[in-house]
């Protein structure tokens, strides 16, 4: 039972390696397995305008985004998704408007 409204996708980027798919949503951000095709993990806190995976790794890279985002689209978060804690916080002075 999704709520679309609050489902509005933002952003979809695949992994290095292409297994996973990264979305970012108004509500927060989902990581799936490509195949076997599944959700893998996923966070509820806001909105996620840029959420990228490197490789097939805890790691991942997240920008705020929407009416109300998780953070600052200015602000660029090195997330490590297995201790659900922050490596590393940059902020710059306009959006962030992509990850690479």
């Amino acid at each position: 039972n999704l709520d679309h409204a609050n489902h509005k996708l933002l952003y979809m980027s695949f992994n290095q390696s292409g297994t996973c798919v990264a979305v970012g949503t108004r509500n927060g951000y989902r990581i799936y397995n490509c195949e076997p095709f599944g959700r893998n993990i996923f966070s509820t806190d806001g909105g996620i305008g840029t959420v990228r995976m490197l490789f097939c790794t805890s790691l991942i890279c997240l920008v705020g985004a929407g009416e109300t985002p998780a953070f600052s689209p200015r602000r660029l978060k090195l997330w490590n998704t297995k201790t659900a804690s922050s490596i590393c916080e940059l902020n710059f002075p306009t959006n962030i408007l992509n990850v690479e």
